[in-house]
């Protein structure tokens, strides 16, 4: 008997994965999908059974590459014809630091996706969450909440209306109030304002999943800028027209 998965989690402790016995298990892997990191490498999570990866912009041959991924968007559009192929555009994007922090200089970065995802994933799990036990003690109820809502399976969408407004600082060049994100009095007073602007009740422990994200990314603001400006190609990844595609080109 064989099993076949697709855009498959880490579900599995890394050391019960192991040996002869799954290896009639095939994932079928898009590296470019966060999914793929839930739970995180670095908290010893594993997949069973064998990844079979998808070709990927930064891994595939570029002699190769481009003939594969034009095969695989004339199928995607097919599928999914009111749909651009995002993923390949990911950036982490110039940006003028000196306009945001003292003593920045212009920056751009050509990673590509699953380069970015790797070490966004690294900084969540080992500097933002720390551990599993913390993770679930103090963290998980609130980011499934969050995921929810921005995913718009949550009516109240709280989470959406907050990313609209990071993104909206973002997209104007509002760089004096995104700086002033990561000093916790000046984020405190941001969404409390945003809630009573909307309508919507503030309530400090359901957001100290988003301000704990904030702090720990203010050494690495590239990660949130890309974050931020980047949520529907990182959240195409996960297409199942994009992995069909993929399959049948």
């Amino acid at each position: 008997m064989y099993a076949y998965t697709f855009e498959t989690p880490a579900g599995a402790i890394e050391s019960q994965v192991k040996g002869d016995v799954y290896k009639n298990i095939y994932n079928i892997i898009n590296v470019n999908d966060p999914v793929l990191r839930v739970a995180p490498k670095d908290w010893e999570f594993a997949r069973y059974g064998i990844d079979q990866v998808l070709p990927e912009k930064g891994k595939t041959s570029e002699k190769i590459y481009p003939s594969k991924v034009e095969a695989m968007q004339q199928r995607f559009t097919s599928l999914a014809p009111n749909t651009s192929y995002l993923v390949d555009d990911f950036s982490m994007k110039k940006v003028d630091w000196s306009a945001i922090f003292p003593g920045g200089n212009p920056f751009v970065s050509n990673a590509t996706q699953s380069v970015f995802l790797d070490g966004f994933v690294n900084v969540l799990a080992n500097e933002t969450f720390k551990n599993r036990s913390s993770y679930v003690k103090y963290y998980e109820t609130d980011i499934r909440n969050i995921v929810g809502s921005i995913y718009g399976t949550d009516d109240a969408k709280t989470w959406q209306i907050i990313s609209n407004k990071l993104i909206e600082l973002i997209t104007y060049e509002q760089w004096t109030d995104f700086k002033r994100l990561f000093i916790p009095e000046f984020l405190e007073n941001w969404l409390k304002k945003i809630s009573a602007d909307e309508g919507i009740p503030y309530e400090a422990e359901n957001l100290k999943p988003l301000t704990s994200i904030i702090h720990s990314l203010k050494n690495h603001p590239i990660m949130l800028y890309a974050l931020i400006t980047q949520t529907e190609s990182l959240a195409q990844a996960h297409y199942p027209e994009l992995c069909l595609a993929w399959l049948q080109s």
